[in-house]
């Protein structure tokens, strides 16, 4: 619980950094993420993840370091289509995660990130609280 024990750089208070826990392909927390009500921003997939390995190789991998590449990825998207601060861009992330009744509680808004609810026009996102 990062509420309590704190993992750093994921629990530096600053604007422009988005702390991220792992799920599972159910939207399941894993059991080796990090999560805090108050310091945990959203949750994206970690589990068995195809990636790049050393020397040449790939393989699956499964962590939080799986799970912060998806929402890197989703920061460079959004930035691409609706240019903001780093501020503008958490605040699309995380307002736009679709709630999962496992995460209630375990994150600020108990939400999984939701690639198209944050690059839908349309949806007009607020910055999250606790900014």
């Amino acid at each position: 619980n990062s509420d309590f024990f704190h993992f750093y750089p994921a629990n530096y208070e600053l604007q422009n950094v988005i702390s991220v826990g792992a799920s599972d392909r159910n939207g399941g927390l894993l059991k080796i993420s990090n999560f805090g009500k108050s310091t945990v921003d959203i949750v994206a997939p970690g589990k068995n993840i195809y990636s790049t390995l050393p020397n040449g190789h790939f393989g699956y991998m499964t962590g939080t370091s799986q799970a912060t590449a998806f929402i890197t990825g989703l920061a460079a998207l959004i930035m691409s289509r609706f240019p903001d601060s780093p501020q503008g861009v958490i605040g699309r992330i995380i307002s736009s995660g679709r709630p999962l009744a496992s995460l209630r509680g375990r994150t600020r808004n108990g939400a999984i990130a939701d690639a198209s609810r944050a690059l839908d026009p349309a949806t007009s996102q607020p910055l999250a609280s606790g900014f």
